[in-house]
């Protein structure tokens, strides 16, 4: 009987190392730290936002708006940029998001951009890139209204 035990321990021990070792599985290296300047640049297109999960949380690219379509790649690439009237920030966590979102000029336009959105603009399917569930659509909407920046929501 003690056989029995040890070997129940010794498989509990095995499945609890094994469950924290993939829950740190994401297959997204980590994001390097962000120094955002007190203000970001005013953008003639506004700023468009993507989202995606990674592991529990959920990661967000804050990039300057422009006609061209951004691929896949340079939307959930992990580097940050703010240049003269070119910012590309990506950030994990809504409260890192509504900090980076703090910087925008008050009457920023910001589009949330989903992969409903992304197909029906003929990018294909982008799997990754979704918008979170409606609660935390909610909580960021409403961060946006006390800032006076227009948010929106594309699924």
């Amino acid at each position: 009987m003690r056989k029995v035990y040890q070997v129940s321990n010794t498989l509990q021990l095995a499945a609890m190392f094994l469950v924290l070792l993939l829950s740190g599985c994401t297959g997204e290296e980590p994001l390097p730290p962000v120094s955002l300047p007190q203000s970001l640049p005013r953008s003639m297109k506004g700023s468009e936002l993507y989202s995606w999960k990674s592991g529990r949380a959920w990661r967000f690219t804050l990039i300057t708006g422009t006609n061209r379509l951004k691929t896949l790649a340079e939307m959930t690439s992990s580097e940050s940029v703010v240049e003269d009237d070119w910012v590309k920030i990506t950030v994990e966590g809504v409260p890192d998001l509504k900090a980076t979102l703090d910087r925008l000029p008050p009457d920023a336009y910001v589009s949330w951009r989903g992969d409903r959105y992304l197909r029906s603009v003929s990018v294909g399917p982008q799997g990754r890139l979704r918008v979170p569930p409606e609660r935390l659509v909610r909580e960021i909407r409403s961060h946006c209204t006390e800032l006076g920046i227009q948010l929106e929501v594309s699924r």
